[in-house]
């Protein structure tokens, strides 16, 4: 059972990588300090900051000390993330080009957009929806 400490540390740890400069010298050092690594992934779960986990685990070149299977889970859980942002990605241009052949003006945000303008990648963040804005005249119609 982690320690009110463990948390902590683990949560200071994803908030530093997950912004979007990570600063990843902040996981080694929760790694190089800590062998809790299910505590980390739990957090990452619950926060939704997998993807700039993974992202940091790989830029630290995948440290030794991080057991093989929770590799293999987040590796695993990488490659289907990727497929579903790349169909949310597909479907919000699918919108977007369908709006735009009606004549609506739209604007997207939050999921892939905002994966793109933070982190120049559309499955840099955890999202499971579309956001969009249309002209109040043009609801009905969307």
């Amino acid at each position: 059972m982690p320690t009110e400490q463990d948390r902590r540390s683990a949560f200071e740890a994803l908030c530093a990588v997950a912004r979007p400069r990570p600063e990843i010298g902040a996981l080694a050092h929760y790694l190089d300090s800590s062998n809790d690594f299910e505590e980390l992934l739990r957090l990452a779960n619950q926060h939704g900051v997998q993807p700039q986990l993974v992202r940091a685990l790989g830029l630290l070149g995948w440290p030794q000390e991080l057991p093989a299977s929770l590799q293999q889970r987040l590796k695993s859980f990488q490659r289907q993330h990727l497929l579903e942002c790349l169909v949310f990605a597909d479907e919000l241009c699918r919108l977007a080009d369908r709006l735009e052949r009606e004549g609506i003006e739209m604007l997207a945000f939050k999921g892939p957009v905002l994966a793109l303008a933070l982190h120049g990648d559309v499955a840099a963040r955890e999202y499971n929806d579309i956001d969009i804005l249309v002209p109040e005249s043009k609801v009905d119609a969307v």
